[in-house]
């Protein structure tokens, strides 16, 4: 099961989150988790947060989008090095109407998996590339 604070990674404690972040944040985690459920039912592995909760600062040092969902909570970048979890997202597509959840393209990370509860077109969109 994820928790908040593998998603927070300790940068609330710089940076608190106010209520509207929370209720992201409590969303985010009822998606991920179940989204966890069906990949371990799947492959019996567990995620990994490579990224999750990144305020202003922290969006601006990896190169981040103006518009970043990570900003808000409510996106998280799952480590995906060997493409093991957009593989099976693409080949069983349904799973992000299930849980309800919007991926980034694959072509645009090369090693993690871009997973958002912010509505796009497309359950798996082009992302923004305006840089801040």
């Amino acid at each position: 099961m994820i928790t908040r604070n593998e998603i927070l990674m300790g940068r609330d404690k710089e940076f608190p989150i106010d209520t509207k972040l929370e209720y992201n944040l409590e969303l985010l985690l009822k998606r991920l988790n179940h989204f966890e459920v069906e990949y371990w039912n799947f492959s019996g592995r567990t995620l990994e947060i490579a990224s999750g909760y990144r305020p202003d600062h922290y969006n601006r040092e990896v190169g981040g989008s103006l518009h970043s969902a990570h900003l808000t909570c409510e996106a998280v970048d799952l480590a995906d090095s060997n493409k093991a979890i957009k593989l099976w997202i693409v080949s069983y597509s349904r799973i992000l109407d299930i849980c309800d959840l919007y991926m980034e393209d694959p072509k645009f990370t090369p090693h993690w998996c871009h997973l958002s509860t912010r509505a796009a077109s497309r359950r798996i969109f082009i992302p923004y590339s305006k840089k801040i």
